[in-house]
């Protein structure tokens, strides 16, 4: 299995220590989305949405690289995102997505994924 560009364990531990200094829910959310898109020029955008108070809406949260197509999307029509879409959940509740876009054509793989999953898992317990 190929290397991941996304070094997770770094993120997470930057996750983890914004959380223990009190940093606010957008705060973490604007970190991971930063730190997942400076991993490489692998991604050319990286959104993070949160489910909205109604639960029946995916809200933009946080954004770096290209400008999103959407502010907001019905939870039953998703995002599409051209490399990947990681749901950041906790246990069964959906509490939001990641969606990464690349221009390479084959450049998110099973460790990519694996790597991003990992900081969408650290994100479900701190928020």
């Amino acid at each position: 299995m190929a290397e991941p560009v996304l070094r997770a364990e770094g993120i997470v531990k930057q996750l983890h220590g914004a959380f223990c200094r009190g940093a606010t829910q957008r705060d973490l959310l604007t970190l991971a989305t930063r730190k997942i898109y400076e991993a490489g020029s692998l991604y050319t955008s990286v959104h993070l949405y949160m489910l909205s108070e109604d639960g029946r809406t995916l809200e933009l949260a946080a954004s770096d690289g290209r400008k999103p197509e959407h502010g907001s999307v019905l939870l039953d029509r998703g995002v599409r995102a051209k490399a990947a879409t990681i749901l950041i959940r906790r246990n069964e509740k959906i509490l939001g997505q990641i969606d990464i876009d690349s221009e390479s054509p084959a450049g998110f793989n099973e460790a990519e994924h694996s790597a991003v999953a990992h900081v969408a898992d650290a994100l479900a317990t701190l928020l």
